[in-house]
């Protein structure tokens, strides 16, 4: 009769699939654990798919025909995507950029018309519209000052190969391929073998490869997900110093991924995991310093910043630049304490307002010519120009006012041998200077403020340990409570706000009173002071109100650093096989095998 299912062949059925699918797990799981787990995780558009797409070319079989094919459209798209944002921010930069010619006008028109989205068809006709804005001089200079706006890195790559690309029979290469752009969303994953060398035993070893989605929204979807990940590669476009985000234009991509860092380093999901940080996109990041641009302007501390002679010449550029990107990252492995307190919303707190003329002075009012500069020069040869602040750098407008305490004079007795018809504003700064009050406002400012410039370098030194990180910071804040007047006391307000909204300063602050045993008696739970001895279990933390200090479980820690090029294959392979070493080193190291 069946009533108890025994027969029933869809009962039957389920169960089998229900078995087929216990199964499927048992084995997923046997292989997972089996298996090397690198997560890649980085900010959007750091090449994080890329070297997905690397791993595939060296360890499997590289991309199939119908890989290939499937490209042809997305690289296409990518060519739209590219010529389309030129054209349509040309207007919007400032100062706006024009087309060069009316044959660019028609073609502009003709790509703005089709919108955003790719077209219905990739016809000849929009190819040669492509390619006559792709060689006019508006365009390419729009493509200069792409950093003002949002392009994707290949734009140039594809729009050179043009010709190569509207080609009916186009068949992408490799590097077509690696170049190609298209957000990731949700997460990929690659499994590829590499041999072990013989000295480690021989064989090969599985390793599981995860790409994550960069930007903000994908974030939250995957930090819990990876308890039990082995290593950590965490990707860092470098040559994005002097871009924002695209899903938040006020944001530097830069300081977005060192925010981020921070977090993947401090995750309680990530502890156990290694951690190998690409500094990538080196090629670019060359061609944008050689091609004049500084970082200083986007990163103010660069001025100060001194490269270790190790790292190479000190008098390169390029050298010097991804040398401070690096200890950017570095830093924050220690637990920066700007990281947690938001040190640089001090420097923003206004700490003074400077009058109308030493604003003026500070701003430098007067354009300085060859002629004026060789003056400067020559009657002071030991001594620097003249600083000019960054805009919304606070810290520039304080080392500002700390160079014109110490040499007021020597600027005023330059300045007034300057000749007033070469410039009006030349007059209007020499009367600026003669204003009685300067001198006094200035040297007011460096002796209630001018230490704070020096006191955030120390602040984002790498390797400074917690406690000295702390004492600076009681030291700013016992220094700025005690600034007398109206300006004193906006100031105290404002900086007791800060330190309220930042509630890591509080926590930072006990751990590190525990680690200097400064800390109240009160303050400790009364079964930890009881005890005379601890357990094992118990000398790896000591509690605390609301968190938890780790004394040694991560001493041995590391953080390794390499320069990449996601795009080239050679320096892919180079860099990985270190990857390779590196992860097996500590599996070995991890059963007391090294």
């Amino acid at each position: 009769m069946g009533c108890f299912g025994g027969t029933d062949p869809e009962v039957q059925q389920q169960k089998r699939v229900s078995r087929e699918l216990e199964e499927k797990i048992k084995a997923w799981n046997k292989d997972y654990k089996k298996a090397v787990k690198i997560l890649l995780l980085g900010t959007g558009e750091s090449g994080k798919t890329t070297i997905i797409k690397q791993m595939k070319i060296l360890h499997i079989s590289g991309f199939s025909e119908s890989d290939r094919k499937d490209k042809v459209e997305e690289i296409r798209q990518n060519i739209h995507e590219s010529i389309y944002d030129l054209v349509t921010n040309m207007s919007l930069l400032k100062p706006p950029v024009n087309l060069n010619s009316d044959h660019s006008e028609i073609s502009a028109a003709y790509i703005r018309k089709l919108g955003p989205e790719e077209p219905t068809s990739y016809t000849q006709e929009y190819y040669d519209h492509v390619q006559t804005l792709w060689n006019d001089k508006g365009v390419k200079e729009c493509y200069r000052r792409s950093n003002e706006f949002q392009l994707i890195d290949s734009a140039k790559y594809f729009l050179d190969r043009i010709m190569e690309v509207r080609n009916p029979n186009y068949r992408p290469s490799d590097q077509d391929i690696l170049y190609s752009r298209k957000k990731t969303t949700g997460i990929q994953k690659i499994e590829f073998e590499m041999k072990v060398p013989r000295k480690y035993g021989g064989g090969s070893m599985e390793f599981w490869m995860f790409d994550v989605g960069g930007q903000r929204g994908e974030r939250r979807k995957w930090l819990p997900l990876f308890e039990g990940i082995n290593a950590i590669l965490f990707l860092v476009a470098s040559s994005d110093f002097d871009q924002t985000l695209r899903e938040d234009t006020s944001t530097n991509r830069l300081r977005e991924a060192v925010t981020l860092f921070s977090d993947v380093w401090h995750s309680r999901f990530l502890q156990e995991a290694g951690v190998i940080v690409f500094l990538n996109k080196q090629d670019v990041l060359q061609q944008k310093i050689e091609s004049g641009k500084s970082i200083v302007q986007y990163f103010p501390e660069y001025k100060k910043y001194e490269m270790d002679s190790r790292d190479g010449n000190i008098k390169d550029e390029y050298l010097k630049t991804r040398s401070f990107i690096r200890d950017l990252f570095h830093g924050t492995e220690f637990g920066v304490v700007k990281a947690s307190i938001g040190i640089y919303t001090v420097i923003c707190l206004q700490p003074f307002i400077p009058s109308p003329p030493l604003h003026d002075i500070l701003a430098g009012l007067y354009t300085s010519t060859t002629d004026q500069v060789s003056k400067f020069r020559k009657q002071f040869p030991k001594l620097s120009l003249p600083p000019c602040p960054v805009l919304k750098s606070w810290g520039s407008w304080l080392e500002a006012c700390n160079y014109y305490a110490r040499h007021l004079q020597s600027v005023k007795k330059v300045v007034q041998s300057f000749d007033t018809d070469d410039a009006a504003a030349i007059q209007i700064h020499q009367e600026l200077l003669n204003d009685e009050t300067i001198e006094k406002e200035v040297m007011d400012i460096k002796s209630n403020f001018g230490y704070l410039p020096d006191a955030i370098i120390q602040l984002g030194k790498s390797g400074v340990e917690l406690v000295e990180q702390i004492n600076i910071m009681r030291t700013i804040v016992n220094k700025l409570s005690a600034v007398e007047g109206e300006i004193g006391k906006r100031v105290g307000e404002k900086m007791n706000k800060v330190l309220i909204k930042n509630d890591g300063y509080d926590i930072l602050s006990r751990i590190s009173d525990v680690l200097t045993k400064t800390f109240p008696n009160d303050v400790i739970q009364h079964e930890m002071t009881k005890k005379k001895r601890k357990s094992a279990e118990d000398r790896k933390s000591s509690v605390l109100p609301g968190f938890t200090v780790q004394l040694a479980e991560n001493d041995n820690r590391q953080c390794y650093f390499h320069f990449t090029i996601a795009t080239d294959t050679g320096n892919i392979r180079t860099v990985f096989e270190d990857v390779h070493t590196m992860i097996l080193m500590s599996i070995l190291n991890e059963f007391g095998l090294q």
